[in-house]
């Protein structure tokens, strides 16, 4: 049993008060010490179940982006398909600038309406 250092001798017994006092306070502890405890496990099975979820989330994110990687890039409906090449008739009389034998010919069109 503890001894206090006042007015308290190693060959004395506590008193019944202090006695009554300790086991008390031992009892609080033990109160927090449990309620801690469970308080940490709880915290500690959220924490699992967010990590499943984001480890989920993760694999989602690894399909979806997977997937779209696996799609080609084909035409899309109501714009023109950026892989084909098309063919536009320049006559002699329109106005232009550069070489008639250049790689990029761009034909602006437009109707003042």
């Amino acid at each position: 049993m503890a001894c206090l250092s006042f007015g308290c001798t190693p060959s004395s017994q506590p008193s019944p008060e202090l006695e009554a006092s300790l086991t008390r306070m031992e009892q609080k502890q033990d109160e927090l010490l449990k309620s801690l405890t469970t308080k940490n496990e709880e915290s500690l099975a959220k924490i699992a179940a967010l990590d499943g979820k984001l480890d989920e989330l993760g694999k989602k994110i690894a399909a979806g982006a997977a997937a779209g990687a696996k799609k080609p890039a084909g035409p899309r409906p109501g714009r023109p398909d950026p892989k084909a090449t098309y063919k536009v008739a320049v006559f002699d009389g329109d106005a232009q600038m550069g070489p008639d034998d250049a790689k990029v010919t761009i034909v602006e069109w437009s109707d003042f309406q």
